[in-house]
């Protein structure tokens, strides 16, 4: 018996050690974006997108894509917003005092274009089109919430 769990275990940490590394490997990947490779797979199926007020506030109630837009803002917009976007070195964005966002679409252009005089980066260039859309709709999903229920 003894000679069984002698050999049964290691058995059982290698095995275990296989698993998680072959099996949860796809679920721990992501990119420099904080995106795994299924959310850039859907993002990419969205082909070119407007950033119109009706792309946006329609992507802001896609629970999916904003599960992929939260992933995308913590790894790039929590560092100065916040990882619930109520701010730090840049302004709270769940509240309604903005400064350069008059109305939806504004929020996509300050994205894009910055607002190097308000310590805002461009990100033009920097993510697609798309991931810019995804952002403001996802800035549009945390503005919907009280600074109190934040998206987590």
């Amino acid at each position: 018996m003894k000679l069984l769990v002698f050999l049964l275990f290691p058995i059982l940490v290698i095995g275990a050690v296989l698993f998680l590394s072959f099996d949860h490997q796809e679920q721990v990947k992501v990119d420099q974006h904080g995106l795994t490779d299924k959310q850039n797979e859907q993002i990419n199926a969205l082909g070119k997108l407007e950033p119109n007020q009706a792309t946006i506030l329609e992507f802001s109630q896609n629970e999916a894509l904003m599960e992929a837009a939260k992933n995308l803002f913590i790894s790039q917009c929590a560092s100065c917003h916040g990882s619930k976007g109520t701010g730090g070195t840049g302004p709270n964005l769940t509240d309604n005092e903005h400064i350069l966002v008059k109305e939806v679409p504004d929020i996509y252009d300050v994205i894009n274009n910055g607002s190097i005089a308000k310590g805002m980066p461009p990100w033009k260039g920097l993510l697609s089109q798309t991931k810019l859309i995804l952002l403001s709709s996802y800035v549009v999903k945390i503005q919907e919430q009280s600074p109190e229920e934040p998206s987590d």
